[in-house]
């Protein structure tokens, strides 16, 4: 905004441009004085790590959408229309215009998440195929947490050429930004809707999205973290073997096959569980009874 020719100067209208920007998304406002104020969501912005222009995008989406509409799935979807996920590469065919691009925005539907959302994918573009990009890459994110073998995640992905080589790289790159990501538009989704609360469930799918676990062991895996890998979570979904009473009862000769038989994994199991059974459930403080003559 530094007047042309002139560095020690500024350009007036690019900064009034610019000022008109941030309000007209609730970044700051003009107070009766006439001066622009901080808001909240300017404050936050300004505490963050991501580029405003990631927090504008979020706010032109977020505020066109009704509280039941952010789901997990949606919350993913809208971190893809982020600057940072931008600068992600993820492969594609850039030569198919029509049945890739319809292909993963179709996934998306299947998954309830809202026309609003979906379109927002396609804003913002400035690049060939980024919206096809973003559609993926939100999918591959879901793909992530499902359940599913890499190498069948791997094969979806190149279903349309584009293959990745057998490397989960460009996949980890992407579910690891969403998650540098997911906390701001939690964040930006709390201020926009109240009551709405998002700390807990962003956590949930940051953690799940780190690891590649899905839903069912989520809360073992907040103790457990990476002393296991992706394919063991998925082993014990698959048995049932996900909460502390069906942890504690399994023998180890039941819980060795499902972590590789590798007893270094069955001690740090059992540290994990430890800890879990020790940590308590946080209480909620009884509310003041009304009051009786």
């Amino acid at each position: 905004m530094q007047q042309s020719g002139n560095p020690a100067g500024w350009d007036r209208h690019a900064l009034q441009r610019a000022l008109d920007d941030l309000a007209r998304y609730g970044l700051v406002e003009r107070g009766q004085s006439g001066r622009f104020h901080i808001t909240a969501l300017g404050r936050l912005a300004g505490e963050s790590a991501v580029e405003v222009e990631t927090v504008l995008r979020a706010v032109a989406c977020l505020r066109a959408l009704r509280a039941e509409d952010l789901t997990d799935p949606a919350l993913i979807a809208i971190a893809q229309t982020s600057a940072e996920l931008d600068d992600v590469y993820f492969p594609f065919n850039k030569v198919s215009k029509h049945k890739e691009p319809q292909h993963w925005l179709g996934q998306l539907r299947a998954q309830g998440i809202s026309q609003t959302v979906l379109g927002s994918l396609q804003m913002n573009v400035t690049a060939r195929g980024q919206e096809t990009a973003r559609a993926k890459k939100a999918t591959v994110c879901l793909y992530y947490i499902s359940g599913m073998a890499m190498e069948e995640i791997e094969r979806a992905m190149s279903q349309f050429g584009g293959a990745f080589d057998g490397s989960a790289g460009p996949i980890r790159s992407v579910t690891s930004r969403t998650c540098d990501v997911l906390t701001m538009i939690g964040r930006i989704a709390e201020l926009l809707h109240p009551p709405l609360v998002l700390e807990q469930r962003i956590a949930k799918l940051v953690l799940r999205l780190d690891l590649g676990t899905q839903g069912a062991v989520v809360d073992f895996a907040r103790y457990a973290e990476r002393s296991l890998d992706r394919a063991d979570y998925r082993r014990l979904c698959d048995a049932g073997k996900t909460d502390r009473d069906a942890l504690g009862a399994a023998d180890d000769n039941d819980l060795l096959p499902l972590i590789g038989n590798d007893r270094r994994k069955l001690a740090a199991l059992h540290d994990a569980l430890e800890r879990w059974r020790r940590a308590r459930p946080a209480v909620a403080a009884a509310a003041l009874p009304l009051y009786q003559a």
